[in-house]
């Protein structure tokens, strides 16, 4: 599709539009989010911080706040049951949690909150598909044991799923968000009454939840608007955007190709020898395999559109990654101006250089100067 001058300047006025776009909120991350959790385990540990506000023995002070609010979602959502005047299960004494309960067959029940006169039967649901088997079985246990008492089955998931919403057992979707929000109405009363030592885990457990289940977007309503007055123009910018991507990535990786070309044609014989091509950027190791004193150098473009060209220094983690940190980074200190430093992202590297990624001819004289020096540390070190 050929794009006129006509066309260009009306994708400007559709870019000086969304400028005008108030920005997005700035972006607090929950306690959870800081830790990296749930992300291995998202469901037994958003489990194990049900488990703990569902129980009124346990000191929150919240007392029925959580089983009162699904029950009150669960009555709303599902009025045609057989359970009309559900309500007056409401609000008990004593409400007892068990989490991970082991059936006959070795599945585990996610949680059973319970009370003298009903069971309720949560199975938590974040990433996981639906077993039926499972929630078969699960019914079948919580039937056996719940004597007297009436027996509630609620699939409570975080995000709108078509297995999910299948008829299946007995089980019945309930979606974290109409929970949330009930249980946001409610908190009120139990402001004054609560432990405030668990409050602001309460809060940032639901504000971890409503982003995991797109409650609460960063998109204002301006940005939505914005993206929906626009969709047509949008999607033909978006699509020329990423041809033209595509014609940096192949364009750059054709650049790292010459590069590493005319560094295979240096003197130094052992700069050939220790060079990857990873696309967009050049890596190699001294000393590879050397726990004791093995360090890499990695070389790219900072981006596709970014026109600079980055050289680093690196220790990845495996092996002694302490010893040789403490090793090696007083000597590069030394040996440069270290621009950037980082520790976060499973290794630790330092930028050493940032060139204009136009000069290939000066990106190969400071790639084999870096590695000459590179080099040199790593000898006195290793000797």
């Amino acid at each position: 599709m050929e794009i006129n001058e006509k066309q260009i300047a009306e994708f400007k006025k559709l870019l000086d539009k969304f400028k005008r776009v108030p920005p997005k909120p700035v972006y607090e991350p929950t306690y959870l989010e800081l830790c990296e959790y749930p992300w291995n385990r998202r469901e037994e540990i958003c489990s194990r911080l049900f488990a703990f506000f569902f129980d009124s023995r346990n000191p929150h002070g919240l007392g029925s706040l959580f089983f009162d609010a699904l029950l009150e979602v669960y009555q709303e959502k599902y009025p045609e049951c057989k359970i009309s005047d559900i309500v007056r299960y409401r609000s008990p004494k004593e409400i007892r949690v068990e989490t991970e309960i082991w059936t006959e067959n070795n599945k585990r029940i996610d949680l059973l909150v319970s009370s003298d006169q009903i069971i309720i039967c949560i199975e938590n649901k974040i990433d996981a598909q639906v077993n039926e088997g499972s929630m078969n079985e699960y019914v079948e246990y919580v039937n056996k044991q719940r004597k007297k008492c009436v027996s509630l089955f609620i699939l409570l998931a975080l995000c709108e799923k078509d297995d999910y919403k299948q008829e299946r057992s007995e089980f019945k979707l309930v979606l974290y968000r109409d929970f949330l929000s009930r249980l946001k109405h409610n908190l009120g009363v139990y402001i004054t009454q609560c432990n405030s030592k668990y409050l602001p885990v309460l809060t940032d457990f639901i504000q971890f939840l409503d982003r995991k289940g797109g409650y609460m977007s960063d998109l204002s309503i301006e940005e939505r608007n914005f993206f929906i007055d626009n969709d047509k123009e949008l999607c033909i910018l978006l699509e020329r955007r990423e041809r033209f991507l595509s014609e940096q990535r192949k364009m750059l990786e054709q650049r790292i190709e010459r590069i590493q070309a005319a560094m295979n044609r240096m003197e130094h014989d052992s700069l050939s020898d220790n060079w990857w091509n990873g696309d967009l950027y050049l890596g190699g190791h001294l000393k590879k395999g050397d726990d004791r004193c093995e360090l890499g150098i990695e070389a790219g473009f900072a981006g596709l559109i970014e026109n600079r060209f980055n050289i680093s220094i690196s220790i990845w983690k495996w092996g002694n990654q302490k010893g040789r940190i403490d090793l090696y980074q007083s000597k590069l200190e030394n040996a440069f101006e270290i621009l950037k430093e980082d520790k976060t992202s499973g290794k630790w590297y330092v930028v050493v250089k940032e060139l204009d990624a136009c000069d290939d001819e000066k990106i190969v004289n400071e790639l084999c100067e870096v590695y000459k020096k590179v080099e040199e540390i790593v000898n006195q070190v290793a000797n």
